[in-house]
């Protein structure tokens, strides 16, 4: 087994295969991605997500949880981008009940109050494309009720965000326009996803945001 096999400039980056936590070294040529894990067992993979890892802790909201728990759990080994690698590998393979269980459990993993969706205030802005494809997994799986309910979680996130970075706009504006811009690239994964309708309600959202923060009557994509 190798843990995050896949950083390591040694040569075998194209021979792991993916299990979650780790990475299992194979005699077959693969091609491990971000959130794309090439050729999976997924019988295996599932059993590891559901009987073999345990996240009882990160699951409890009686716990303070530390940045170096945020680090951890959102950066260095991302829970979220495990089981949306998981749940992406399954739909790949056809697995949709598997996929839409992943999903769930990692929203039931990871309480989006003590690891929030939003990681910019953190230094790590890229964190919230994780969760939006989530939102469009459960679409591609045909759980469109369960992408708004994310959709609307992530973007209520983005908007406190953007609400705060305003107030700090003159020394904040690169972190303003890019909290606007997760908005929009959610709303446009739901456009994808056929779901034009609630995607404009999201974008409404932050246009009247805006609106009422600057006086002004309709905010434009950042």
């Amino acid at each position: 087994m190798l843990n995050n096999g896949g950083d390591l400039n040694i040569g075998i980056k194209d021979y792991l295969m993916y299990e979650g936590y780790s990475y299992k070294f194979v005699p077959i040529r693969n091609s491990v991605k971000s959130l794309d894990a090439g050729i999976v067992d997924t019988d295996e993979l599932y059993d590891n997500l559901k009987n073999k890892f345990s996240f009882a802790a990160t699951s409890r909201k009686d716990y303070y949880v530390d940045y170096q728990n945020i680090y951890t759990n959102l950066g260095v080994m991302s829970i979220r981008n495990m089981f949306t690698t998981a749940a992406n590998a399954f739909i790949k393979a056809g697995e949709n009940g598997r996929a839409e269980e992943a999903l769930d459990m990692c929203q039931a993993a990871l309480d989006p109050a003590s690891y929030p969706f939003d990681n910019t205030i953190y230094g790590w802005p890229s964190n919230t494309l994780i969760p939006i494809e989530m939102v469009e997994d459960y679409y591609s799986i045909g759980k469109n009720e369960k992408a708004r309910k994310l959709a609307d979680a992530v973007s209520d996130q983005v908007m406190q965000s953007v609400r705060f970075y305003l107030s700090m706009y003159d020394v904040a504006k690169d972190d303003f326009e890019y909290s606007c811009n997760m908005i929009f690239y959610l709303s446009n994964t739901m456009k994808k996803s056929g779901d034009e309708e609630y995607a404009a309600k999201i974008e409404k959202r932050l246009n009247d945001l805006l609106s009422q923060l600057t006086g002004t009557k309709e905010a434009g994509n950042s």
